[in-house]
């Protein structure tokens, strides 16, 4: 289960500490049982391969530095070029429960999910993965403790604008993912060497009102856009959309 912030507990992002409601990471050992011919137990074990998956619910809201900054979003979106092909950039990030402080180095992030919901606040969920394990430590009490927010509103439904269609709109959802591939030399190392940005997905879907044929919402090759508006704006684009209709 996710393991819930806390007041006392923060996360923080390529050195930006944002506001959520939870926040996981999970590392799994990746336990090998050999069982040999004539034997009734499973008597060894080894561990297979490592690495870290960072998730975590962001708090959305209308203030400048936080999801409705360039910065935030160009760690999914923005890749760089070198060694011979393009990637995400790398990351630290910083997860605290109030009593154990995560830090985990090299992240990168993996994908998004955006939803929108009449009457209801903006929701992201965002993942990330880092080659190795996570560092653990003490929380300082006092840092985390002064991690006070200010009053900056919640990013609400009405701040959302959707483009591209005809007629109305009632729910949307906007999923990306960097889909990385792991670089996992044979190093003499349980974890993996780094993770390298693939191929980009990217898809919606959008809950509009019953259609008489003919009259169709959109077409495929469609450009459909999405903008969030608060001290900033972001702008999303979805062009020459392939359309599939579930009835």
């Amino acid at each position: 289960m996710p393991i819930a912030q806390g007041r006392l507990g923060r996360v923080s992002i390529a050195g930006v500490v944002y506001p959520v409601y939870d926040w996981q990471i999970s590392a799994p050992r990746n336990l090998q049982q050999g069982q040999p011919v004539g034997n009734t137990w499973a008597t060894a074990k080894g561990e297979g391969l490592q690495s870290s998956r960072f998730t975590a619910r962001i708090m959305c809201r209308e203030a400048a530095a936080e999801i409705l900054s360039t910065a935030f979003w160009n760690l999914f979106l923005s890749r760089t070029w070198g060694s011979g092909f393009d990637d995400t950039q790398a990351v630290s990030i910083i997860a605290e429960s109030g009593y154990v402080r995560r830090t985990l180095a090299n992240a990168k992030a993996e994908s998004f999910q955006l939803v929108v919901q009449k009457g209801a606040v903006v929701g992201l969920s965002v993942a990330f993965l880092a080659p190795g394990l996570p560092t653990t430590a003490g929380t300082t009490t006092a840092v985390s403790y002064a991690n006070t927010r200010d009053n900056s509103p919640l990013l609400m439904f009405d701040k959302v604008t959707l483009g591209g269609f005809t007629g109305s709109v009632y729910a949307a959802t906007l999923n990306y993912s960097n889909n990385h591939l792991p670089n996992a030399p044979l190093d003499g190392t349980k974890t993996v060497s780094a993770w390298e940005a693939g191929a980009i997905t990217a898809s919606a879907q959008f809950t509009v009102q019953e259609w008489i044929p003919g009259t169709d919402p959109l077409a495929d090759d469609s450009t459909l856009t999405m903008a969030l508006a608060g001290a900033a704006t972001r702008n999303f684009s979805i062009t020459r959309a392939t359309i599939e209709v579930i009835g």
